[in-house]
């Protein structure tokens, strides 16, 4: 066994590597609907090509996943403890980890695959499943781990297993010092910890040494296409699709798209393809506000859970029961807060649980919709909205601007600019923004982030909306309040190359942004990054060109642009990193 974990680890030291982002710019046009058709933001040639392709490993999601797809989930609860060992790693804000392999991923590894043999080799249940029938026999045949090496490994390697690999599992079990359910059990935890499993290793058709772009094997194309819509391994009917050949065609894998979104791993990973669109949002607690900004709140503890569960309802809605457009996910106002308190928030009364599909039950109140516009991406843990985390993330995750972190120098000279406690309490927040970002320091980025976050400024810390700011005492843990301030949500919002948004308010910003080119190319870009766990280059074109004229088509959808972004002929190219 001590053997079989230094090659393992040997062969782990090859996955490290690092994303290399680049980004393109350009134009375009609006058809007779008021929707932008594709310009030359993508400029796509006659040439198939795609992006640099890195092996990457499995976040830890995806490796939870593909043990219980292949074990099955009651197996892989059994190892809870073992696999607290293995790292946890938020890929949402850094995919690119997922081209490095850490000794701490190594040894959790090792510790899940020696658990999961144990759980395994002890149960005659799971070892029948896992090795065969023979494996729990008195006697099993010399020939008897066959069956393994022809049904779960093919699982554990996402292919066949080659001849040479036949003969060494056969070798390792016939010369193994236990049993030989034993050294079944030392071969399945070996399996589990080579790069085939916790990696995703492209190495094509026979031509990747010589070919800076070469074509992938069926397997391989199954893998990235499971992956890229489950969060998980194939599964018996795609990898059934790769035994036969039968993805080939952009139309054979769309077909397989189709059917994998369409799943429980499915409809998840478009959650988090969507919340990762809007900036990975993180529930708020707000019961550290004010009791005043409280008021009429039976249970607030509840809203950091029913927040996530409404919003997510709504993305099911608009992606399966609307097969709704990138406008509908900005701009629709169906409400599903069926929690009383939550329903008080977006002013409707609470929504049927057990509504009719496709007949919302609840409406938004007032200037209110889509997405952008719920409590995930309004609530602040403060008595003040926090105005330049909403004006950085829309621009960062809406619109695809590049705003840097601030510098130390950027820093003192808000502090140089801070108002005292007294001078606070007669400003509303937008007042104290300009007050602070004043200075040129701060002005190159405030310029852009600042407007921004003021059109959102009719949503109060709770999420409400509000046509005056209550403002509370700087130095007095209890909030008391002091006074209503007017508030003013109109500004001027960058929106990329050559297009201004003017806006009285934050409905006003996602309606044009839903239907501008900037906004449309943004979604294609961040929905084709969280996909492929890589940044896009140029090469990636021709397949971002497909998804932006499935969002800008008549009836386009959000599935039928995810559905493009994949079911193309460049998921079977890997191209080399440069």
């Amino acid at each position: 066994m001590r053997r079989l974990i230094t090659i393992c680890l040997l062969a782990h030291v090859g996955c490290l590597g690092k994303f290399d982002p680049s980004t393109a710019n350009g134009g375009s046009t609006t058809n007779p609907n008021g929707m932008v058709t594709t310009g030359n933001e993508f400029t796509c040639g006659n040439t198939v090509d795609t992006g640099p392709s890195q092996i990457l490993r499995l976040s830890k999601t995806q490796y939870v996943n593909t043990l219980s797809d292949i074990f099955g989930a009651p197996v892989v609860m059994q190892l809870g403890t073992a696999l607290g060992v293995l790292p946890d790693d938020n890929t949402l804000t850094n995919p690119a980890a997922l081209s490095q392999v850490s000794p701490n991923h190594i040894a959790g590894y090792m510790t899940v695959a020696m658990a999961l043999a144990q759980v395994v080799t002890t149960s005659p249940s799971l070892a029948t499943t896992v090795f065969g029938s023979c494996a729990v026999a008195s006697s099993p045949s010399a020939k008897c781990v066959d069956t393994y090496l022809t049904t779960t490994a093919p699982q554990i390697f996402r292919r066949p297993l080659t001849p040479a690999e036949i003969a060494q599992g056969e070798m390792l079990v016939s010369s193994g010092t236990g049993t030989y359910l034993q050294n079944l059990g030392v071969l399945l935890a070996y399996h589990l910890q080579t790069p085939w499993f916790s990696n995703r290793i492209e190495l094509g058709t026979g031509t990747a040494d010589a070919a800076t772009t070469f074509g992938l094997t069926p397997f391989e194309v199954a893998t990235r296409i499971s992956f890229a819509t489950t969060d998980s391994t194939p599964d018996a009917a795609l990898f059934g699709a790769a035994s036969t050949n039968e993805l080939s065609t952009s139309a054979q894998i769309e077909a397989q798209v189709r059917r994998l979104f369409a799943t429980g791993r499915g409809k998840a990973k478009i959650h988090s393809t969507i919340h990762n669109y809007i900036g990975n949002p993180n529930a708020s607690d707000l019961t550290v506000l004010p009791p005043a900004l409280l008021t009429g709140l039976q249970n607030p503890a509840n809203l950091s859970t029913e927040m996530f569960t409404e919003m997510d309802q709504f993305i099911d809605y608009v992606v399966w029961e609307k097969n709704g457009s990138l406008t509908d996910l900005l701009t629709s106002q169906a409400s599903f807060a069926s929690d009383p308190d939550l329903a008080s928030i977006y002013g409707n009364p609470p929504a049927d649980p057990n509504r009719t599909s496709g007949a919302p039950t609840a409406t938004f109140a007032g200037r209110r919709a889509g997405i952008l516009m719920r409590l995930p991406l309004l609530a602040s843990a403060g008595p003040r909205t926090n105005m330049v985390h909403r004006g950085v993330n829309y621009l960062r995750s809406v619109l695809c601007e590049a705003i840097p972190e601030p510098s130390a120098e950027t820093m003192a000279a808000i502090t140089a600019l801070n108002p005292t406690a007294m001078q606070l309490e007669g400003m509303t927040n937008r007042q104290y923004l300009q007050t602070v970002t004043a200075s040129g320091a701060c002005k190159s980025c405030h310029s852009s982030i600042n407007p921004a976050g003021f059109a959102f400024e009719n949503f109060d810390p709770v999420g409400r909306l509000r046509t005056a700011e209550a403002v509370f005492t700087t130095n007095d843990q209890t909030g008391t309040f002091v006074a209503d301030l007017p508030i003013d949500t109109t500004s001027e919002v960058l929106g990329g190359s050559n297009v201004d948004f003017q806006v009285t308010d934050g409905l006003d910003l996602v309606t044009q942004t839903a239907k501008s080119e900037p906004g449309i190319a943004c979604f294609s870009r961040q929905v084709y990054r969280f996909l492929y766990q890589r940044s896009e280059t140029t090469n990636d074109n021709c397949a971002l060109n497909n998804m932006y004229s499935a969002l800008t088509k008549t009836n386009g959808s959000i599935l039928d642009a995810m559905v493009a972004g994949i079911a193309n002929s460049a998921t079977a190219l890997h191209r080399k990193p440069q």
